[in-house]
């Protein structure tokens, strides 16, 4: 099994036909599957910069008034 993440600006239309062909064959082929992400894409890039960012705090969820500074 292999899984390809494909990220698609729908305002394309060659994009938007790419979607559509892989959506009904995935409604014929049981080896296809669909899955959308349930997270904005712009969201999900926020939060992996935050997380390699150095300027950060990380707060201790088993101690969090002494955390917060």
């Amino acid at each position: 099994m292999e899984t390809l993440i494909l990220t698609l600006d729908t305002r394309s239309k060659a994009a938007k036909v790419l979607k559509e062909l892989i959506t009904e064959m995935s409604k014929n082929d049981k080896g296809i599957k669909v899955e959308e992400s349930p997270y904005d894409s712009e969201f999900v890039e926020i939060v992996k910069k935050s997380a390699a960012s150095k300027n950060r705090t990380e707060i201790d969820p088993e101690n969090l008034w002494a955390s917060i500074k």
